[in-house]
């Protein structure tokens, strides 16, 4: 006959204590895969919105408590985004030195992105002395009859003027002149517009990238790239615009005729010369006006 005989009192005890243990165990562990889906979430959103330094900070820690790789590679894009290229080039390098058994492809990929950011600190280093304005040299004195006013040029003669020379006995004023500003200022308005249009795809850029962020799609490079020329294009055409549109309109005025102001003026007509003054230290374009 076959007894039933109960496990020993010590050996029940252990095993519930066992069980215990692991269920507590088990809801810590699904809270830190929680934890660092949300973390790494609101690292990305920081280094999108130029909060730098709070991304960078989540991410290590991400990285110092789960040691992956991963981590390192988004420091390094954190960096990129908010132009810190050299800090991105280290983040780079250490991400390809931890990461051994990267693939291929992805290990050629992470390589060409630290050759072009190295590629772009070494044209930020040269930039500064290229562009360096010359020094603001006085031009040698010119001749007292270019100087002196127009009553006193009867015993010198002036330089010739260009074809852009006054009419003097003309109420349409100087057509040159308007011409020149007609296509001056057309440009200006051409600018003004071009800058517009790249402003609003440097917007569009910025707001797809952060919709892939959100949804936590891979980053795209030439999205970042045509973003950062749309925002450079819309720069230099809001410089570039209003300068050339008012230099158009000024030269315009200075060109336009005035009928009435021919006949009744007792100065006689407004007439308008460009001359051009050569010294040895470069050239300038003398603008004269004269009643």
């Amino acid at each position: 006959m076959i007894q039933n005989r109960e496990p020993p009192f010590a050996l029940r005890s252990l095993t519930a204590a066992f069980v215990m243990a692991l269920s507590a165990f088990a809801p810590t562990v699904a809270r830190a895969e929680i934890d660092e889906a949300a973390m790494s979430t609101e690292a990305r959103k920081a280094c999108l919105s130029g909060a730098m330094q709070a991304g960078i900070d989540r991410l290590v820690t991400l990285y110092l408590e789960t040691r992956k790789p991963t981590y390192l590679h988004n420091q390094a894009r954190c960096y990129e985004q908010n132009g810190q290229y050299e800090s991105a080039v280290a983040r780079y390098r250490e991400y390809l030195r931890v990461a051994e058994d990267l693939p291929s492809e992805r290990r050629a990929s992470v390589e060409a992105s630290v050759l072009r950011l190295e590629e772009s600190i070494a044209r930020r280093q040269t930039v500064p002395a290229a562009t360096v304005p010359a020094p603001n040299v006085a031009l040698t004195a010119p001749p007292p009859a270019v100087a002196a006013p127009p009553s006193r040029l009867s015993s010198a003669p002036s330089p010739t003027p260009m074809s852009l020379g006054s009419r003097a006995a003309d109420p349409r004023g100087n057509p040159a002149l308007r011409m020149t500003g007609y296509i001056l200022a057309g440009t200006g308005i051409a600018a003004l517009l071009a800058g517009t249009v790249a402003g609003l795809v440097a917007s569009g850029t910025s707001s797809d990238l952060e919709a892939d962020a959100a949804a936590s799609r891979a980053f795209d490079m030439s999205k970042q790239t045509r973003g950062e020329r749309a925002a450079h294009a819309a720069t230099i055409s809001f410089i570039a615009g209003p300068t050339l549109l008012a230099t158009g309109a000024f030269l315009y005025w200075v060109g336009r005729g005035d009928p009435a102001r021919v006949a009744g003026s007792h100065r006689g007509p407004t007439t308008s010369s460009l001359t051009p003054l050569f010294a040895r230290d470069g050239a300038q374009l003398l603008l004269t006006l004269r009643h």
